[in-house]
């Protein structure tokens, strides 16, 4: 996914609650966003704070 849409869907959400799962991949990462460029990166937590 590229970073810019998930910034439409992020933002889009707050309009829209429900419209990203709590259990989804996105509303996993959105905390752990990491780095620059064009895809959606982000950053696992370390190990023994996994949820």
């Amino acid at each position: 996914m590229l970073v810019e849409s998930w910034r439409v869907i992020r933002d889009a959400s707050r309009a829209h609650a429900g419209l990203i799962p709590a259990s989804s991949l996105l509303a996993r990462v959105e905390k752990r966003l990491w780095g620059f460029g064009p895809a959606l990166v982000w950053q696992e937590p370390a190990r023994g704070r996994r949820r």
